[in-house]
């Protein structure tokens, strides 16, 4: 018996992957919002342990080009763990999971609008790091791709089921 035979609603692969998004998407909510409430005291503790690398690298007297290089990385990495920047990707990282939290949602209830909210959130999530470190760093561009990528396989793999939506 064919799968669009057997399965009026919603097929086993289609609850699976809403599940797995659920569960993905309340745990990146839950993240951000603890993210954001102890912006402060991760900046501060990791700040603490760069100027542990940053008191090395002039501890070993490093002279020249890679030294020089190394303290630009540790300098740009200080502005990129700032509290602010903490809460702004906090806060981005809240609201593009809440999409994807509903998305997947509506996806489970069948309604065909939870996988566009779906891309939306995807899309916005991917956008995220750009949006708060800028479109000059690579981290932005690291994590921007990452996210992307992975998003990219849950809207295929939901994009097949949506002959199974409303």
């Amino acid at each position: 018996m064919d799968m669009e035979a057997k399965h009026k609603g919603r097929t086993d692969f289609l609850t699976i992957l809403c599940v797995l998004s659920l569960i993905g998407s309340t745990f990146l909510v839950v993240t951000g919002i603890n993210q954001y409430r102890e912006a402060d005291l991760t900046s501060a503790l990791i700040r603490q342990q760069m100027d542990k690398g940053n008191v090395k690298v002039n501890l070993d007297k490093g002279k020249g080009d890679d030294a020089e290089r190394a303290r630009k990385v540790m300098q740009e990495a200080t502005n990129m763990i700032s509290p602010e920047k903490i809460k702004k990707y906090a806060l981005g990282s809240i609201i593009t999971s809440l999409l994807t939290l509903s998305g997947a949602f509506m996806m489970f209830r069948l309604k065909k609008i939870g996988f566009w909210t779906y891309v939306v959130g995807t899309l916005a999530f991917a956008a995220v790091p750009f949006w708060v470190y800028g479109l000059n760093n690579p981290l932005a561009y690291g994590m921007g791709m990452f996210f992307a990528g992975v998003g990219l396989v849950f809207v295929v793999l939901y994009a097949r089921n949506l002959k199974f939506m409303n």
